[in-house]
């Protein structure tokens, strides 16, 4: 358990029904129109500590969840500074059916929806799953003592060790509609392919008792649209102050992470592999302080081949709010030449220019460079070659990167041991060069990068690799 954060309190217990008013913190919750169910521990009332609850009615739409087993989960007080909670055994669980009012936003193939679960979960065997819209596949938002995350259709798990407090948030629909983002305690771990099923809805676990919740669950909310980055982190910000906790970010930089599938991680076997999980470790960060924005098939700019979605857009509502909530961020965009490729050197330089300076007037602490290195198999045409150089040469010029408002460059085209200009070959097999470990460089650009990011001292930077 975290430190207290004195004087914030629990705002006060609600009645479990629709139309009561919520208390003093979660009333900030963000996107209030979009804002439709609040399973919270401390709206229950009627029930004496030691008691079952048989059926958990959402406080914002009377959306009942009855208990789907013998028994109900076991109603407590004295959890997380004193807050009421639901105590799990790995065998309760409660199933609301398919409301419209949360069951269209989450399986809509248009429409996005955002769900964060709120709970502790001791070390345990089982899933833990906290929230689950299917038995076995689709979404299912867990944790126990070995891991945390989403797994279903596509598994998003992360090592997790913690018996404290755990904050797991999925938004569906960004950073483009096909994606799903997922939370941990605060880390945007990263996006995976949006989840959709056609099962219930449950909390606490499934109708499969091997992914039940063995642990305190204290609330589960659900917005019908898909929160952009800042707002999920208010809400994540929100409950840490709701449990008189101190945000994991307190006192230290948080990494930002924003880019491609260079920073997303494709062709990983798992995503605690990618990039930003991996400078994460190297530089000893929990969740809470670093972030995953990545996408597949991003460009920087507004424009790029075959791309259907660019980071200058996403910026503005995802990133560069985030100073003024986060304190001093620290921050990384990463592209791949594949996706400007069809641009030419000169619109990429302008479109690198203009993103790292916005992100800097901003209010971004620090920007770490590095160029770019490898295109792709097939696409690495000695035209693509002769761009990509052009791009590098002008990042060797310390007078553009001071122009732009580059604070350290890594210069990772000239550097073999991370990944060498025109490395990539022809055709597969694939050289170490290129997906050696799914994000197109070789292990030793760790240490490097790592290296990098941690000069300057307050409001380090986090290491950027433009592959």
């Amino acid at each position: 358990m975290r430190g207290l954060r004195l004087g914030l309190g629990l705002g006060g217990a609600m009645a479990g029904s629709g139309g009561a008013s919520p208390p003093t913190g979660l009333g900030n919750m963000p996107a209030q129109a979009n804002y439709k169910a609040r399973w919270w521990t401390p709206d229950i009332t009627g029930l004496s500590p030691g008691s079952r609850l048989n059926t958990w009615t959402d406080a914002l739409s009377a959306v009942a969840a009855p208990k789907a087993t013998t028994n109900g989960a076991v109603y407590q007080s004295g959890g997380i500074n004193g807050a009421p909670y639901l105590l799990f055994d790995g065998t309760e669980y409660y199933d609301m059916g398919q409301p419209a009012s949360l069951f269209g936003p989450i399986n809509s193939a248009t429409q996005g929806a955002s769900v964060l679960v709120v709970g502790e979960a001791p070390a345990a065997t089982t899933a833990g799953s906290f929230f689950s819209a299917s038995s076995t596949t689709g979404l299912n938002m867990f944790a126990n003592g070995s891991a945390a995350g989403v797994f279903g259709v596509a598994t998003f798990r992360y090592p997790y060790t913690s018996n404290g407090l755990v904050v797991i948030g999925m938004v569906a629909g960004l950073p483009e509609i096909n994606s799903q983002r997922v939370y941990i305690n605060g880390s945007c771990v990263g996006s995976v392919g949006r989840i959709r099923s056609n099962q219930n809805l449950t909390l606490g676990g499934a109708s499969n008792s091997l992914i039940n919740l063995k642990g305190r669950m204290y609330g589960c909310f659900v917005w019908d649209k898909a929160l952009d980055n800042f707002e999920m982190m208010q809400a994540i910000k929100c409950i840490y102050e709701e449990l008189n906790q101190t945000v994991p970010w307190a006192g230290t930089p948080y990494r930002i992470g924003h880019g491609d599938s260079i920073t997303n991680g494709s062709g990983v076997t798992t995503q605690n592999q990618a990039w930003p999980a991996q400078m994460a470790a190297t530089l000893g960060l929990g969740f809470g302080q670093w972030s995953n924005l990545g996408m597949v098939g991003a460009s920087m700019g507004h424009s790029g081949s075959g791309t259907t979605f660019n980071l200058v857009d996403q910026a503005p509502r995802d990133i560069d709010p985030l100073p003024h909530l986060l304190g001093t961020p620290v921050y990384v965009g990463t592209f791949e030449w594949y996706n400007e490729r069809n641009n030419g050197a000169t619109t990429a330089i302008a479109d690198a220019v203009a993103y790292v300076s916005a992100r800097k007037a901003a209010g971004i602490a620090r920007v770490v460079l590095g160029t770019s290195t490898d295109c792709t198999d097939g696409a690495d045409t000695s035209t693509n070659r002769t761009e990509r150089k052009a791009y590098n040469d002008y990042w060797d010029m310390a007078a553009n990167r001071m122009a732009a408002g580059v604070d350290q460059y890594v210069p990772l085209h000239l550097d073999a041991n991370i990944g060498v200009e025109g490395a990539c070959p022809a055709s597969s097999p694939f050289t170490p060069y290129f997906y050696a470990d799914g994000i197109h460089l070789l292990p030793p650009a760790y240490a490097i990068l790592g290296a990098a990011s941690l000069s300057g001292g307050v409001g380090q930077g986090f290491g950027a690799a433009m592959a």
